[in-house]
């Protein structure tokens, strides 16, 4: 995702439990130089949130990635936690979670796992471990639909 295109934002916080995460109290750039913990929301035209990092000490703890349907509805969310295990949740165009939708990946060996989802998310295939493919249902070390 090029970050360079969207729209950077500081905020203190976030409220709620839904998806995309809804942040709250935003900051100037110059107030996050005496703060340690702060998040940044990276936002389209439409003002959708697209990424979100939560900053510890110039770090980041935990990141969303959100792409969306063409209604505007959460279509993937991406999450990663700050041990790098990432948590993928796939909606319908109404907002619904999709069944079997939660993927999760630990640590960087699972790239390639990823990345087959991202491409694939749309023929509804979904990646779940290194070479390991869920295609139409059906668990297969190769998948015939490429």
């Amino acid at each position: 995702m090029l970050v360079t295109n969207l729209e950077c934002r500081y905020f203190v916080s976030y409220s709620g439990v839904q998806l995309p995460l809804k942040l709250v109290n935003e900051l100037h750039a110059d107030e996050c130089n005496n703060r340690n913990t702060f998040f940044l929301g990276f936002f389209d035209m439409e003002q959708r949130l697209l990424r979100c990092e939560k900053r510890v000490y110039g770090e980041i703890e935990l990141l969303h990635q959100y792409t969306y349907h063409e209604n505007g509805s959460l279509q993937l969310a991406e999450i990663t936690d700050a041990d790098g295990e990432v948590t993928v949740l796939q909606f319908d165009n109404q907002g619904f979670r999709s069944i079997r939708s939660e993927i999760k990946f630990q640590g960087r060996s699972n790239v390639h796992s990823l990345d087959i989802l991202r491409r694939k998310v749309h023929d509804r295939h979904i990646s779940l471990r290194p070479h390991t493919v869920v295609c139409r249902g059906i668990f297969s070390t190769s998948c015939p639909c490429y």
